[in-house]
């Protein structure tokens, strides 16, 4: 859906500073973005990588944007919020 609104070939966000969940994977590729945070996605366990984990430092990279990113989206559900109850 993003793509259909924002189509990549017109660079819509180049000049932006984009903070995105990990479900926007694809968009550091989709689009030339200079400034784009997205967590750190925690690695898959296997058989060479028993103890998956993330290292300190993208667990600390990861609580910081999830901190912007809270803040973000309780504006977002303020500002619904008062659309609705003003109809």
């Amino acid at each position: 859906m993003l793509k259909q609104e924002f189509p990549p070939e017109m660079d819509w966000l180049s000049d932006l500073h984009v903070r995105v969940a990990l479900g926007y994977q694809g968009m550091q590729s989709d689009y030339h973005l200079d400034q784009l945070d997205i967590p750190y996605k925690k690695p898959r366990k296997s058989q060479k990588n028993p103890q998956a984990a993330l290292s300190a430092a993208q667990k600390a990279v990861n609580k910081a944007l999830s901190q912007i990113r809270i803040v973000t989206a309780q504006a977002h559900q303020e500002v619904n919020h008062s659309l609705v109850q003003n109809r």
